[in-house]
């Protein structure tokens, strides 16, 4: 990942979001024996992680109590909840389930669609 900086003949390092969703799309389509994909919501964003889902991501992966090595790079937010991470993927039209790290679903308390204000991504 990088691209280059104009007037400046170095490397600017770090995937802007049409980069990184194009390479969770191929990710996807060439990576078959891969069975799962993340949306990488702490590096990327809310927003760009939802937007994942439809590339081909299919984990949002988790909640963060502390993050200490995503936000030294600048991220802005790098906490959301359980409430959080099922608005987005509820929003964009898939249903959140529970995983442990093997990937085995595990019960969810789904958020009421009283708390879903849109069934639309979210775009920042």
């Amino acid at each position: 990942f990088g691209k280059r900086n104009k007037g400046k003949n170095r490397i600017e390092l770090g995937a802007g979001p049409q980069e990184y969703l194009r390479h969770v799309a191929v990710s996807r389509l060439f990576l078959d024996n891969i069975n799962h994909i993340q949306a990488s919501w702490p590096t990327m964003g809310l927003g760009i992680a939802q937007m994942a889902f439809f590339a081909g991501a299919d984990d949002a992966g988790s909640t963060m109590m502390e993050e200490n090595v995503v936000s030294a790079s600048g991220t802005e937010k790098t906490e959301a909840n359980e409430l959080e991470l099922q608005k987005i993927i509820s929003r964009a039209g898939f249903i959140p389930k529970k995983r442990n790290s093997e990937y085995k679903i595990l019960p969810t308390n789904l958020i009421s669609e009283d708390n879903i204000s849109a069934l639309i991504p979210i775009q920042n």
